[in-house]
């Protein structure tokens, strides 16, 4: 892959880089605001407003990311793999993103339970991913 190739999808993931590293820090923020359930049940009951617009935002942000990844890969040959492995990247990221709604959502604290758990271990696969992306792009 020549780096023009690389440079090309570098710039066009960049802002998105930095956008979903500032959503992680503001979902962060609010779960941590709401502080810590003394059991199970009481986590059901701290999901605050906030939580729910940064993991909104956070999916946009990711959803418009694997969306101009995959553009950029239909466009160009020279970018097709590099913008490819960013696609699937966000896509990982949506499917944990997509758990965690539904951690936040579920009104049984054990359905909730699962769906986090779920969510984590989708988050690990996107950690993999990201820093395997990450490496390529710098």
């Amino acid at each position: 892959m020549s780096q023009a190739s690389t440079g090309r999808v570098a710039r066009t993931f960049a802002p998105f880089r930095v956008a979903l590293s500032n959503d992680t820090l503001a979902f962060t923020r609010a779960s941590l605001a709401v502080g810590t359930p003394e059991n199970e049940d009481d986590a059901v009951e701290r999901v605050s407003p906030e939580m729910i617009d940064a993991l909104i935002r956070w999916r946009e942000n990711a959803e418009a990311a694997r969306a101009q990844m995959e553009l950029l890969s239909r466009t160009s040959t020279a970018d097709k793999r590099l913008a490819t492995q960013a696609q699937q990247t966000m896509e990982a990221l949506l499917s944990a993103l997509s758990e965690l709604s539904d951690s936040l959502s579920a009104s049984d604290p054990g359905v909730a339970l699962a769906a986090a758990s779920r969510a984590n271990k989708r988050l690990a696969t996107y950690h993999v991913r990201s820093e395997a992306l990450e490496k390529r792009l710098t």
